[in-house]
């Protein structure tokens, strides 16, 4: 009777196993096809928008082609050696596109958004640009490596497109921003120089400087960083004559 009994719960057992290991299968399937689908529609709208850019000489993307799909397209942005590709989208609501695609459609891969009180976007003192931190390295993952100083002297810029044209941003401060409060230009530009993780070749040029600091174009690009609670990772850009 015993035998039976530890039989039938050894059963009970291994097809209560066989139950869980086909969920978290399935599971595990559902999450890597959302990344693949993801990718593939994140290199479709690169084709996209720059299949017809030879129309305009001002710029490799064609804006009018992507803002047939969301008339809310602000930029094209280019960083991390290319790892970084992809439109910049901006709304009055911050929340939206955090969990939208580009085309409007829900996902948790969100967009690149440029924050509600940056206007015009990239043509005023400050434009932060938040993205995901995707596991799988997609969307502003890449930012990450820019805690290693030897990245940044390898990617010491990245580029934005807009209709106007190309603006290239000189990277001169890369840290970790507890949700600090990027947007107080005014207050924050010190502060931004001295919380770098390491010295940049522009922060020794605006050290000492930021009176006229605050009248640049300067590109904030955020993202999520897990290393402790509530932690971002922020790369800063300024827009140069060079």
């Amino acid at each position: 009777m015993k035998q039976a009994k530890q039989h039938v719960f050894i059963n009970l057992l291994l097809l209560a196993l066989g139950i869980a290991l086909i969920l978290v299968g399935a599971m595990l399937f559902r999450y890597l096809s959302e990344y693949a689908t993801d990718r593939k529609e994140a290199e479709e709208l690169r084709q996209i928008a720059r299949q017809g850019s030879m129309k305009d000489p001002k710029s490799p993307i064609d804006f009018a082609a992507l803002k047939e799909i969301n008339e809310d397209t602000v930029g094209w942005i280019l960083a991390c050696g290319g790892e970084i590709d992809g439109p910049v989208v901006q709304t009055t609501d911050n929340d939206f596109y955090l969990t939208h695609r580009f085309d409007k459609t829900e996902g948790s891969v969100g967009t690149f958004f440029a924050d509600e009180n940056a206007r015009p976007a990239f043509d005023c003192s400050l434009t932060v640009v938040y993205g995901h931190n995707r596991k799988d390295g997609s969307m502003f993952h890449p930012l990450l490596n820019y805690k290693e100083e030897a990245y940044y002297k390898a990617h010491p810029t990245f580029t934005v497109y807009t209709e106007e044209g190309e603006k290239t941003y000189h990277i001169f401060s890369a840290f970790y921003a507890d949700y600090w409060n990027i947007d107080a230009m005014e207050d924050d530009m010190d502060i931004a120089l001295e919380r770098s993780l390491y010295e940049t070749k522009e922060a020794e040029k605006l050290r000492g400087n930021t009176e006229t600091t605050t009248q640049n174009n300067i590109v904030v690009l955020s993202t999520c960083e897990y290393s402790g609670d509530n932690n971002r990772m922020v790369v800063y850009g300024i827009l140069t004559e060079e």
